[in-house]
């Protein structure tokens, strides 16, 4: 059984208690995300996304919870995966496997049940190697200097700004974060949604949400600045965030 298959049990398991901590909706959600993690657990890419909005969608569960290190799992090798949550920036471990198409027979189709076990090698790179990764992949996407931002921020840039820093060229501010053009300003609607991301705290959690793909927009929310209205665009942010 891998990793995503076992996440999927544990909330059959525990599907009483998390509906004491979950309302309908969000338990329906659960459940979709879980089993789109099953179905596309041979795309790392793709299922990273799935377990950062259960992981959001999750949020207000206590650490202690057993559905935790079912999730951690994903994330950080097991030897290593705390009891509660594990910050945002982790990559997936999950890998390719060739026993894709059985598990599906194995399912039995849509059934409602606990999916079958299989027997899946998965490679355990080490924590700090897998945020690296994705640190150097959120460094890859356009930015602005210290300088560059100072210039488009009266007083300096606000403290909500995703702020990361790069040891090869110092402080880097994302671009998306302000509006494009010569001296743009900071985009209002990043920085209200980067204060429920509590960029301050973790910036690289919050770029992490921006420019990777998210499974309840269809895609990286940047993509969406300018498409979906404000409103909209600060809501999918405060479900994840809150949960609600």
């Amino acid at each position: 059984m891998d990793h995503a298959e076992k996440l999927l049990a544990v909330i059959w398991e525990e599907s009483g208690d998390l509906r004491d901590h979950l309302d309908d909706d969000q338990y329906r959600s659960l459940l979709a995300l879980a089993r789109h993690l099953v179905d596309v657990a041979d795309d790392p890419a793709v299922a990273l996304r799935a377990v950062h909005d259960i992981r959001h969608l999750l949020r207000a569960l206590p650490g202690g919870h057993p559905v935790w290190p079912a999730l951690n799992a994903l994330l950080v090798p097991s030897s290593q995966a705390p009891g509660g949550p594990v910050p945002a920036t982790s990559a997936l471990l999950t890998r390719p496997s060739a026993c894709a198409g059985a598990r599906a027979v194995e399912r039995g189709g849509e059934g409602e049940g606990p999916v079958k076990p299989t027997s899946i090698p998965e490679p355990e790179p080490g924590t700090d190697a897998i945020v690296a990764e994705v640190q150097r992949r959120l460094l890859t996407a356009p930015s602005l200097s210290a300088h560059e931002a100072r210039h488009r921020c009266a007083g300096g840039p606000p403290p909500e700004l995703i702020r990361l820093d790069d040891p090869l060229r110092g402080e880097r501010y994302p671009a998306f974060q302000f509006a494009i053009g010569s001296g743009g300003p900071p985009i209002p609607v990043v920085r209200r949604v980067n204060r429920l991301l509590m960029a301050h705290v973790d910036p690289w959690g919050a770029a992490d949400w921006w420019l990777s793909g998210n499974t309840w927009l269809g895609g990286p929310p940047v993509s969406f600045l300018g498409m979906l209205p404000d409103e909209a665009l600060t809501g999918v942010a405060r479900a994840l965030v809150e949960g609600d």
